[in-house]
């Protein structure tokens, strides 16, 4: 390893373990040249989930996402230190989509679904924080299909 100062990250998949460099203050090393790094600790945070429900009951995100230029769906979230993180989808039925994603417990966090292409509805409840061990979930509505850009943002 080249002689440095480096950010080390961690990331467990398919584990709700936090990676550090993505939520807090990364652990950072000096390497020097000829010299054995020892010492350090990297202590890893359990996240809570935070599911947002994409409601789309007449299918307008099969019907046009994809099919029609611009239209796509975006679903992320803006953390207390102002980093934007997409959130996977992570299932899927006839009646929406949901995206799952692990945050820290308390984190004061926006949700953000937006498009260019779709009308989406306010969210039918709203929270300031991720609390519960079994996680908070936000549910947001596709109520149409336009041109025009559409954007909803709000606290879990």
């Amino acid at each position: 390893m080249l002689p440095g100062i480096y950010r080390v990250c961690v990331q467990a998949p398919g584990t709700d373990l936090l990676d550090p460099c993505r939520w807090r203050i990364p652990v950072m090393i000096k390497v020097v040249s000829g010299k054995n790094i020892t010492g350090f600790h990297i202590a890893l945070e359990q996240g809570v989930p935070l599911s947002i429900r994409i409601d789309d009951a007449g299918q307008l995100l099969d019907k046009n996402e994809g099919k029609t230029r611009g239209s796509h769906l975006s679903v992320g979230l803006w953390t207390s230190g102002k980093l934007f993180h997409a959130i996977p989808i992570t299932g899927k039925d006839t009646k929406g989509r949901d995206h799952t994603v692990y945050v820290p417990r308390n984190e004061q966090i926006k949700v953000a679904v937006f498009s260019k292409a779709f009308k989406i509805a306010e969210p039918s409840q709203t929270a300031t924080r991720a609390t519960a061990a079994t996680g908070t979930q936000v549910k947001f509505t596709v109520t149409g299909h336009t041109a025009k850009s559409a954007k909803r943002e709000s606290s879990p």
